[in-house]
């Protein structure tokens, strides 16, 4: 694999390398969804510019011209270098209007020039969808599964330090499954309240607190009742089944498993949670998208993030909401 990366200049140098990991920040602004950092993911054939993007509004904010060098950008135009557009630490296909819209179109840079690096399984079809938009050649498009390749380096780095749960195993289990929910997404809203209208909660093992989307820091059952019954509103059935139950909805309290702290984003492997995947059958994901539309300024890229590959390697069966 041939990766092109000077942390000090930006410009491409070029370089053999045999794995794909780390990473090196060199900046982040949690403000506009910025971020550069060198990680060696895609192949080229060409000498490349590697630029990191959280989310697409950071192209419209900052110009290219002022985050790359002239000489960059020129040598881009005249394909004498390729441009790596980097979101694979997660799946925001909605990246790829911003390339469109503001790298291609304005700069006269070739389709063709541009590899769009992400989680997405849909972002094929969110080009070709650009595409057409703005009759415009398609990008490339690599898909890189990053939390595959973090919980498979973390396992081999941490094997001798971090308890790995013993699953499989021919017993009686104390619960039936586990779900684990840090940020509290729309959909994972709707899914506690399913499974307490259903008499399931108490059946498994769920972490649903206090987190970083509580800005106020309350833990405010009436809130998430009443947004998630506006947020599925055309959904009549669990519309119709949360209404009468609103009283027993409101009432349920913070869950919490191995620990209270939910604002903290635990994608590494932790041996904390070794008891609860050992003592339930199977895992039920939330993942972090649900919706097949931006509704709820939420993305619908299907991807597999950290959740996934965990029980995989832990051996733990499991289902994907």
């Amino acid at each position: 694999m041939t990766y092109l990366y000077n942390p000090h200049s930006h410009l491409s140098l070029q370089t053999d390398y045999n794995i794909l990991r780390p990473h090196t920040i060199e900046s982040f602004d949690h403000g506009t969804g910025y971020q550069k950092f060198c990680e060696n993911i895609v192949a080229t054939k060409k000498q490349a510019y590697y630029l990191s993007v959280k989310e697409g509004v950071g192209l419209a904010r900052f110009p290219l011209h002022q985050l790359i060098e002239h000489e960059v950008i020129n040598a881009v135009q005249n394909k004498k270098l390729d441009l790596i557009v980097h979101n694979s630490h997660e799946a925001f296909d909605s990246v790829i209007d911003y390339i469109y819209k503001y790298v291609l179109i304005p700069y006269g840079i070739d389709s063709d020039s541009v590899i769009f690096v992400n989680n997405s399984f849909d972002a094929y079809w969110k080009i070709a969808e650009a595409s057409a938009q703005y009759s415009l050649p398609m990008i490339r498009n690599e898909i890189y599964l990053d939390f595959e390749q973090l919980i498979q380096e973390e396992y081999l780095r941490e094997i001798r330090k971090t308890r790995i749960p013993d699953t499989l195993v021919d017993k009686e289990y104390p619960r039936a499954y586990l779900n684990l929910n840090r940020r509290k997404r729309p959909h994972r809203h709707a899914f506690v309240f399913l499974l307490q209208l259903h008499d399931l909660l108490d059946k498994g093992y769920v972490s649903y607190g206090l987190s970083d989307e509580d800005h106020d820091g309350v833990f405010d059952m009436k809130k998430y009742v009443s947004q998630t019954l506006h947020n599925h509103a055309t959904w009549s059935t669990f519309s119709r089944a949360a209404s009468r139950a609103r009283y027993r909805l409101e009432n349920i309290k913070p869950l919490y498993l191995d620990q209270q702290d939910l604002v903290t984003n635990r994608a590494s492997i932790e041996g904390s949670l070794a008891d609860y995947y050992e003592n339930t059958y199977f895992s039920v994901i939330s993942e972090t998208n649900f919706y097949s539309k931006h509704i709820y300024k939420y993305e619908t890229a299907r991807f597999l993030s950290e959740k996934v590959f965990k029980s995989i390697l832990f051996k733990h069966p499991f289902l994907v909401v």
